[in-house]
């Protein structure tokens, strides 16, 4: 929060493990939990709503896309999932990357993305441009969203195949992850 430039305050919109007990004073960043929690936060996004921040960015331990939004009364946030990516993954799919948010005509959000390692059904990986746009000036949850692939090129597999598997391209040279 920066509406005084002089005393700004900062505040972990996600990221804090869940199950453990402060160190420091409760009130203080983060709760006063020090300790390491989710890797969330890259390829982050902030627009300006209604007077309230929104953001769009990936968490990267679950390779998916997330959206935090501000509550209004008292500054708290609230923070979900938009795009986990596939719920069965053949490969450790990365959703999310290079998020960029915008609010669009209407005052809804709006969030472009990649999403990598996505298996085409035929055991080749692509790399997929996407679009979720929010129904709604004010989504609650990932079904306020539409989501909608707007380009899918051939991607690699390399260091995202699943245990047990490796990346191997074929006389084509299409990338699959394949089981020695």
């Amino acid at each position: 929060d920066v509406t005084d430039p002089m005393t700004q305050k900062f505040t972990a919109v996600d990221g804090i493990p869940d199950d453990v007990q402060p160190t420091y004073d409760p009130s203080t960043y983060r709760g006063g939990i020090p300790d390491a929690g989710p890797n969330v936060g890259a390829w982050t996004s902030i627009a300006l709503a209604d007077h309230t921040a929104r953001i769009a960015y990936q968490d990267r331990d679950a390779g998916a896309l997330k959206y935090a939004y501000e509550i209004k009364a008292g500054g708290k946030w609230q923070s979900y999932v938009v795009d986990g990516g596939d719920t069965e993954p053949t490969t450790n799919q990365q959703t999310g990357q290079y998020a960029s948010l915008i609010i669009d005509g209407s005052g809804n959000p709006a969030i472009a993305y990649i999403a990598t390692g996505v298996d085409d059904g035929m055991g080749h990986m692509t790399t997929e441009l996407r679009l979720a746009r929010a129904t709604t000036a004010n989504p609650g949850s990932a079904s306020d969203w539409q989501m909608s692939t707007i380009a899918t090129a051939p991607g690699s597999c390399g260091g995202i195949c699943a245990s047990g598997t490796s990346c191997v391209a074929d006389a084509m040279n299409v990338e699959s992850c394949v089981a020695p």
